[in-house]
């Protein structure tokens, strides 16, 4: 019973191999119009056409660009900027990298998204403004960081971070404020 195995197997399994080989060399060849599915990376692209942070998707390109610079790069390529050049040309602005200095009025915990595993507060500011009716712009500076309790509100610091757009809120008198959005992971603290 061993010398058949053993016939087979040195003798008749490489001789079906062969066969099945040259089978398929005498087959005509199909024509396929299978192409390869090309796979490329998912562009994040800001949205330069609506300036609602409610509605733009500007906090997910902010994000994930924010992810792959870190804050020395961010505060570095940061450009100062007043906020009456932001909403004098709002649209163009939006995507850029700027910093503004300005007074915190109140910080906040930005509840935890699934897609960003990372803490976020959101950090209100009053940035002097001459071209404004009231002398100064509301600033919301959504920021990324493990060094949020070197800020305390009434200090003045310098944010750095993408411009995402604006978003609208109630004031005391019950009217309503248009606030420029930063999100960024870089600022310095100018009350020392």
């Amino acid at each position: 019973m061993k010398s058949r195995s053993l016939v087979f197997s040195y003798f008749l399994l490489p001789l079906l191999v062969f066969s099945g080989c040259r089978d398929n060399q005498n087959r005509p060849r199909q024509q396929s119009n299978y192409e390869p599915e090309k796979r490329t990376q998912p562009v994040f692209e800001f949205n330069i056409s609506d300036k609602s942070v409610v509605t733009n998707g500007n906090f997910s390109v902010a994000f994930t660009k924010l992810l792959k610079l870190g804050p020395a790069q961010v505060w570095q390529t940061a450009h100062s900027v007043s906020p009456a050049k932001i909403t004098r040309n709002i649209y163009s602005s939006i995507g850029s990298l700027y910093r503004m200095k300005g007074l915190v009025y109140k910080i906040e915990e930005v509840p935890e998204n699934q897609n960003f595993h990372q803490k976020w507060n959101g950090i209100l500011m009053v940035v002097e403004d001459p071209n404004s009716a009231f002398g100064a712009t509301n600033v919301t500076f959504i920021y990324s960081g493990d060094d949020i309790e070197k800020i305390d509100p009434n200090t003045y610091i310098t944010c750095a971070g993408y411009f995402v757009g604006t978003s609208n809120g109630q004031n005391a008198y019950g009217g309503t404020i248009e606030s420029l959005v930063l999100v960024g992971n870089a600022f310095r603290n100018e009350s020392h």
